[in-house]
């Protein structure tokens, strides 16, 4: 019960400090892709999400309620499902194009918006920076050409069981 207690706090402390940094650089959602290509919103929202489900059990375990105890097992259930569609839509993306392009989906139009936006968000120009101009294995200053979608392709198919291995250690403790 103390650690929902302290996930509560923690996870309200990390919103707190979210909402600070974007009333700091006067942050406005105008679209879908003002949202998940800045880190403080998806922070925010990972966070909200977090209080609330911290919340639910703690209240339920402290005051033996019920009904936050159904909403925290329902909350946690659905959560951990949606994760799994996650996954499975990033690997749709990666590995199914034809897939990929029935279901509407177009990365690129994600990572264009992201380069039209470059000039309007320093966050946003230092990501976009630090991808093309860094090398994460090797620690190598080189500009990498091939495009981001493509990196990010090529990364997955070379780690694939890295990162299934990973997934698989972030789903099983959940089970």
């Amino acid at each position: 019960m103390a650690r929902l207690a302290n996930s509560s706090l923690v996870s309200g402390a990390v919103a707190g400090l979210m909402i600070w940094i974007l009333v700091e650089k006067e942050k406005t959602v105008s679209s879908i892709y003002d949202f998940f290509l800045d880190g403080a919103c998806i922070f925010l929202l990972v966070s909200l999400i977090a209080f609330v489900v911290s919340f639910l059990g703690w209240i339920g375990a402290f005051r033996e309620n019920i009904c936050c105890l159904k909403g925290y097992h329902w909350t946690m259930t659905i959560l951990f499902f949606v994760q799994i569609v996650i996954v499975i839509l990033i690997f749709v993306v990666v590995f199914v194009p034809e897939a990929r392009n029935q279901l509407g989906i177009y990365p690129e139009d994600s990572l264009r918006v992201a380069i039209e936006k470059y000039r309007d968000d320093p966050d946003m120009q230092n990501l976009i920076d630090n991808f093309q101009l860094t090398d994460p294995l090797t620690r190598t200053a080189a500009i990498h050409t091939d495009g981001c979608l493509k990196a990010i392709t090529d990364f997955m198919n070379n780690n694939v069981i890295v990162v299934g291995g990973v997934l698989m250690g972030v789903f099983i403790p959940q089970v």
